[in-house]
Formats: structure tokens, C-alpha cells, sequence
């Protein structure tokens, strides 16, 4: 039988769907394998790594931080983004990553450097587990923010606070961010991150 009979390549098919059904791979995944040139590897990216939860993470994350409502202006749901990315970075590790790796794009300049998704989760990771305890709070009197859809710009000052019990190291001090949102049908994306410390204590 040719290899190009079309009953034999949808049975082949239809054996593989069930035996990844049965493994609990999620469609869209499948869809992204099943659609990869044979003689290539589909190779899962950080980003779908955490959101399939093929990175093992040592808690449960929580649930996420509740959507701003639609009904709201888009400058009312950039600060309210901003500030849920805050409360977000401020979980323990477990959660925090989780929670912070749907908010960026997949490309997005990141303190004046062009920066892929897989490179800042990189660099998130890293600094989690240098500081696994984190604290920030976004001092709403600093929030401004601009909107001209589907862009937004907010910037605010916070105060951050980082420690490793480990070592009983702690630092902590006043900072800036400045962001570029794109708004979704799903939510605001970070287009663009920078910021600066103003104050170390």
C-alpha cells in the first residue's frame, strides 16, 4: 500500500490524535505538532511550557487576578493592569511566573533592548530565585496613563522590597516603570517595559 494512500494517512492520523487525547495534550498543542513538517521537530516554547503546565512547579498557581471589566475606559483597565502585575510578581515563585507569562508579547523592548518572550522568562527565573520573596506596591498617586486604542502608555512609581531567607539578604527602595500596553480581545500585552531605581534604602 503507498505510503500516500489517503485511508492509510487518516487512520495513522487518527491513532496518533487518540494516543495524545490519552495523555491529556491539550488541542491547540496538538494542532501545533500535528502541523509541523515531518522532517522537522515541533520544540515547545517556555511561554506554552507554563501555560500546559510542562514546567513542574513546586505549588499550585492561584487564580488568576480577576479581568478588568469591559465596561471600563481602557486607561481604567491600563491601571488596573499595571497594578495586577504588581500583586502578581509579588507571589511566590510558584505563582508568580505563571501569572506574569501571558502579559508580554512575543517580542518587546525591554529596557532599551529588543528581547524575545523565552529571554525575559529567562531572566525572571533567575532573579526569582535570587530574591524568592518580593513585594511590590504601585503607588497609585504616581499612575498616569494615556490611551489611543489599541495602545496605551502608563507609567508610576512603586515601592519594591526583595529578600532571600536563605541568606538573610534584603533590599528594598523606590522605582519607576513606564509601559507600553497593547489591548486584546483577551487583555492588555506589554509591548514595551523600562524603568529606573530612584531610590535604594
Amino acid at each position: 500500500m503507498s505510503s500516500n494512500d489517503p485511508g492509510l494517512i487518516q487512520d495513522s492520523a487518527s491513532y496518533i490524535v487518540a494516543a495524545l487525547a490519552d495523555f491529556d495534550v491539550p488541542s491547540d498543542l496538538l494542532v501545533s505538532m500535528l502541523r509541523t513538517p515531518s522532517d522537522e521537530m515541533y520544540i515547545v516554547p517556555n511561554r506554552e511550557k507554563i501555560r500546559y503546565g510542562l514546567i513542574q512547579t513546586a505549588e499550585p498557581a492561584r487564580a488568576p487576578e480577576p479581568v478588568p471589566q469591559k465596561s471600563a475606559s481602557p486607561e481604567t483597565r491600563a491601571v488596573q493592569f499595571l497594578d495586577a502585575y504588581f500583586r502578581a510578581w509579588s507571589r511566590p515563585n510558584a505563582e508568580a511566573i505563571p501569572a506574569v507569562n501571558g502579559l508580554y508579547a512575543e517580542w518587546v523592548d525591554f529596557y532599551g533592548e529588543n528581547r524575545g518572550f523565552d529571554e525575559i522568562w529567562v531572566e525572571k527565573a533567575d532573579f526569582t530565585r535570587i530574591w524568592p520573596e518580593r513585594r511590590y506596591t504601585l503607588l497609585g498617586n504616581s499612575v498616569s496613563v494615556s490611551c489611543n486604542r489599541p495602545i496605551c502608555y502608563v507609567s508610576g512609581e512603586y515601592e519594591w522590597r526583595v529578600s532571600n531567607p536563605a541568606d538573610g539578604t534584603r533590599r528594598s527602595g523606590l522605582a519607576d516603570v513606564r509601559m507600553t500596553l497593547r489591548e486584546t480581545a483577551k487583555g492588555f500585552v506589554i509591548l514595551a517595559e523600562n524603568g529606573d531605581v530612584l531610590r535604594r534604602d
